[in-house]
């Protein structure tokens, strides 16, 4: 049963969302978290740049190459 619900749990996960936890991730390291405020903005700035996932998701892994704060 935990192997069905962990693989669940997977599939729930959009390749946008484990991206943007990435790019969290990546915050996290280079010292500079982002606040649920920060995060809110970010999703709007790319929301305003295109409602394109795929083109969100070039975005975000520009950002997280780059250790960028903002995208």
């Amino acid at each position: 049963v935990n192997d069905s619900v962990s693989v669940i749990s997977k599939r729930d996960i959009s390749e946008f969302d484990s991206i943007f936890k990435e790019y969290l991730e990546m915050r996290k390291k280079i010292k500079k978290p982002a606040t649920g405020k920060a995060i809110e903005l970010v999703k709007s700035k790319l929301n305003s740049f295109s409602t394109n996932e795929e083109f969100q998701i070039k975005v975000l892994e520009q950002s997280i190459l780059n250790c960028w704060q903002n995208v």
